[in-house]
């Protein structure tokens, strides 16, 4: 019998919050930009990423979870220019935002790591 992995919990409660802040941040922007910003596309790749390994997870396919890994560890950035505004409309909430974007990357790794042991209790 499996038991529930709590490491697990606290990613998915890091990538939560990481997603709800650029979400916010995302329908905080004005129509002037015509363009679609490219966080919009990074965090839709992160968000199905984190659909995917769930399920392996569930299922314990320790490879499909290990080859997911690296991408949520290292999810692709907007570009700079982007960051930037990101960064400003976050104000004082930036150095908190960068600390859970680093939770997420610490985390993914380790699951990553776990995985590619079969060691589903990690």
């Amino acid at each position: 019998m499996n038991q529930p992995l709590k490491p697990r919990s606290f990613f998915t409660v890091s990538l939560s919050v990481l997603l709800a802040t650029f979400a916010t941040a995302l329908g905080a922007q004005s129509v002037e930009a015509a363009k679609p910003m490219a966080l919009r596309t990074i965090m839709e790749r992160l968000g199905r990423d984190m659909q995917v390994v769930t399920g392996a997870i569930s299922k314990e396919d320790w490879p499909l979870v290990a080859e997911l890994a690296p991408r949520i560890a290292k999810h692709a950035e907007p570009p700079m220019s982007e960051k930037m505004r990101i960064l400003a409309w976050l104000g004082a909430d930036a150095g908190k935002f960068r600390g859970l974007d680093g939770q997420v990357h610490d985390a993914a790794t380790a699951m990553g790591e776990a995985a590619q042991r079969n060691d589903g209790q990690a």
